[in-house]
């Protein structure tokens, strides 16, 4: 024990490495394990990613051609306000798909 072995009081060093992972259990069904390092709750955030990208350049898209379409007249400046936050959204989904 230690107190046996180490009368200076000095408790010694420990270094250890350790890496966590994720097992997939998709590939277990077949016979195999397959590990991955990104976080589990990010495991279909692509997917979201995409969908988004997809529903707030279409958002944008309609809300253009609404501004476009009353050139000369008035628009409301929420149009253009949500119009921003779309692109916006769509740029920082973008930018985190390419990030992954």
């Amino acid at each position: 024990s230690l107190e046996k072995s180490f009368h200076d009081n000095k408790v010694p060093d420990m270094r250890f490495d350790m890496s966590v992972m994720n097992g997939r259990p998709s590939m277990a069904r077949i016979g195999k394990r397959d590990y991955d390092h990104l976080p589990a709750d990010e495991e279909g955030i692509s997917t979201l990613l995409i969908l988004t990208i997809l529903s707030s350049g279409g958002l944008a898209l309609l809300l253009f051609y609404k501004l476009a379409r009353t050139i000369g007249g008035e628009v409301h400046v929420a149009i253009l306000v949500v119009m921003a936050a779309c692109l916006t959204n769509g740029i920082s989904a973008l930018c985190e798909l390419l990030h992954l």
